[in-house]
């Protein structure tokens, strides 16, 4: 019996890879720091953990409507309406396990088979391998400069059988945050070309230096007929393992959406959708307090990457990651920036995720999910490891 050509061509996914290479060594009782994670490290905050108790507790654990129960999705329409200054159908919102299974469910639905998706580099891990599972072809776009959107690059990009675009801001890993003007320009951009706009916004809440999330859900034209948000709670209310995710869909896409849904895997856990609804009603006050927690973690990752010789790092502008540059490192010793973050991690027990995977080759993507001792320890240790080079 042969493993099907579909499942043999996947990768698996380099932060994950990069984060069990150093759960592993901890294992073996190594020290290692992680800034790999791709995860808020505080709770989830006990009044959502007690609603998914408490659903359980009353028998709360039965199928539910594919979509999601109504209460939630009506409710999760309000919340969402507000934040985005529209109005939003409750029968235009589907529950998804987390943001990974909505970016598939939308490609299954918007994608035939040798189709393409475009994306703008640097771009998440999972999108040009969920494009490809999907039966098509993702085209990854050079930025501009400052690694923001390039129209001219997104139109020489194209081709006839060019479906979508698939944006992500505030972006994972280069933390660029799209402006008003940006979006809008994405917007237009797709509805000259009718192309689907899929916007991952799960770092949305995460947004520093006064700046403010823009969806293009929000920036007007024909937004709400080709804009599918895509987004979830893991982030925002430190719900990663819950698979608390959703879809905004317009209305001709959303039934259909729920029908792939139906054959897949049907409704996301029953509990998780209360606790979805605990954390719409009451969840406010634990994002602020995470908000503050970490500016001055952005801020002591940046100035420590900035420490190191030859190494360039901007300010990130949201989410939780470092996007840094270390081509000035690169071709010698380590021939790329894979053997340079493998470097790390095997004499330095610092573990930090290859920009290539990103589509940023020569940079390594650093994560500030973790407390401010953690990161100034670990910049010590990149220290220390380039003098040793000398």
């Amino acid at each position: 019996m042969n493993v099907s050509q579909r499942a043999a061509a996947i990768e698996p996914s380099a932060t994950l890879e990069i984060a069990a290479k150093a759960a592993a060594m901890r294992a073996q009782g190594r020290d290692v720091l992680s800034f790999s994670a791709g995860e808020p490290d505080f709770p989830t905050p006990p009044p959502i953990c007690r609603a998914a108790m408490e659903a359980i507790e009353k028998g709360h654990t039965k199928y539910t409507a594919t979509a999601g129960l109504p209460e939630v999705r009506q409710a999760l329409a309000k919340y969402l309406g507000a934040r985005k200054g529209v109005a939003i159908d409750p029968a235009c919102v589907l529950l998804t396990a987390g943001v990974k299974s909505g970016v598939y469910l939308a490609l299954l639905a918007c994608l035939d088979p040798g189709e393409e998706v475009l994306g703008i580099a640097p771009y998440w891990v999972t999108y040009p391998w969920a494009v490809k599972i999907a039966g098509g072809h993702y085209r990854a776009v050079a930025p501009g400069p400052g690694m923001r959107p390039d129209l001219a690059a997104l139109r020489a990009a194209l081709t006839p059988r060019t479906r979508a675009l698939l944006i992500n801001s505030p972006n994972n890993p280069s933390g660029v945050v799209y402006t008003a003007e940006e979006m809008a320009s994405l917007v237009q951009f797709c509805a000259e070309h009718d192309l689907w706009l899929l916007s991952d916004e799960i770092y949305e809440d995460l947004v520093f230096g006064g700046l403010k999330h823009v969806s293009p859900l929000s920036v007007g034209g024909d937004a709400e007929e080709r804009v599918i948000l895509l987004s979830g709670f893991s982030k925002s209310y430190c719900m990663t393992g819950w698979r608390a995710g959703y879809i905004v869909a317009p209305k001709r896409l959303a039934g259909h959406l729920s029908d792939v849904l139906s054959h897949i895997s049907g409704n996301i856990t029953t509990p998780t959708q209360h606790a979805i609804l605990e954390a719409i009603h009451s969840g406010g006050p634990y994002l602020a307090s995470m908000q503050r927690e970490f500016a001055p973690r952005r801020d002591a990752m940046v100035r420590g990457l900035r420490s190191l010789p030859g190494v360039r790092c901007p300010d990130p502008d949201g989410a939780f990651y470092v996007l840094a540059d270390f081509s000035a490192h690169l071709g010698g010793r380590w021939k790329d920036d894979a053997a340079l973050a493998l470097a790390f991690l095997e004499e330095a027990d610092v573990a930090a995720v290859p920009g290539a995977a990103f589509g940023a080759p020569k940079h390594v993507r650093f994560s500030y999910a973790t407390p401010v001792a953690n990161i100034e320890e670990g910049m010590r240790r990149l220290q220390r490891f380039f003098a040793r080079q000398q």
